[in-house]
């Protein structure tokens, strides 16, 4: 729904519908973690997204998600100029999750 919302120009209202979703969804669950990944993705900055990345791979380091949020975070170190802490995240995706293929 959030996609489609998006796809029609209503990233605001996607957004809200993510929010909702991260808030009725239990802590620890598959279901939080795929929500918070999709807030992330479409958020309207940066900062948001960094925000929702950090959550996943702090709160849901299990998830299929989670490698994938490291890399964005490295990504997002890198557009900003940080090449040291983009090499920080990797470090902590090999870590976390050694043989995923992010």
């Amino acid at each position: 729904r959030a996609l489609r919302l998006v796809e029609r120009g209503e990233g605001g209202a996607a957004r809200l519908a993510l929010d909702s979703l991260v808030g009725l969804a239990a802590p620890a669950s598959a279901a939080r973690a795929e929500a918070l990944w999709w807030r992330a993705v479409l958020a309207a900055d940066a900062a948001d997204a960094e925000r929702d990345y950090r959550t996943i791979t702090a709160d849901h380091a299990s998830s299929p998600r989670a490698a994938e949020s490291w890399l964005r975070l490295a990504q997002l170190a890198l557009l900003r100029g940080r090449p040291g802490q983009a090499e920080v995240e990797l470090d902590r995706l090999l870590v976390a999750q050694p043989d995923t293929p992010a």
